[in-house]
């Protein structure tokens, strides 16, 4: 049986293979969900800033976001070389990265990834693409800050105005599986924008 003809397997599964055996011990028991989380929950009271919400001490804290560099520093290297993106990292860079990974593309992905691999392909896409919607949101809105947890893909954006989390590292999990491969991701970032302009507070 080729790629062609299996189906593309969802967001938990592919969550469960690829990320949950990374967790240590510690970490994995302040986990909430078993899979994926939801795209955005309600995690503070308004006005708190990431580093005082962070359920890390201050080391913990630079680990994850030296990380978190890292990894958009490997989305600048990595993504020229096969999408057309040029200039600094941007709603364009997360509609080319979008477009490119059709159906077939993600099945491929998978196949080539061994999940025992840190290094693995499936692994660091997921990682790159959610570090890049991650910072694009840093760009694009005042109040919207990188929420440092540990492991670092359990970071996320932190709407400091209206106290919500986005578990952006969670989005790039569900685009790459039947959950999200069609969601279109520059109008679910807008979209977004949208609520937090509007003073989301998702329950």
């Amino acid at each position: 049986m080729t790629i062609a003809f299996w189906k593309l397997p969802s967001c938990d599964p592919l969550f469960m293979k690829f990320f949950d055996h990374w967790y240590k011990e510690p970490d994995r028991q302040r986990k909430v969900f078993k899979g994926t989380r939801p795209d955005a929950q309600a995690f503070t009271n308004p006005g708190i800033h990431a580093q005082d919400a962070s359920p890390l001490r201050a080391e913990g804290q630079q680990a994850a976001n030296k990380q978190i560099a890292t990894m958009i520093d490997a989305v600048k290297a990595d993504f020229p070389t096969y999408l057309e993106v040029t200039g600094d990292p941007s709603i364009d860079w997360i509609h080319a990265f979008d477009s490119y990974y059709n159906e077939k593309r993600i099945k491929a992905l998978i196949k080539e990834s061994d999940p025992k691999d840190f290094s693995n392909l499936y692994f660091v896409s997921c990682c790159e693409f959610g570090a890049l919607i991650g910072h694009v949101f840093t760009q694009y809105r005042d109040g919207l800050e990188w929420l440092p947890d540990w492991p670092y893909w359990e970071s996320g954006i932190l709407d400091t105005n209206a106290g919500v989390r986005i578990h952006v590292f969670h989005w790039a999990i569900k685009k790459l599986s039947s959950y999200g491969v069609d969601d279109g991701y520059r109008a679910k970032f807008l979209a977004t924008i949208n609520l937090i302009d509007r003073g989301w507070r998702p329950g």
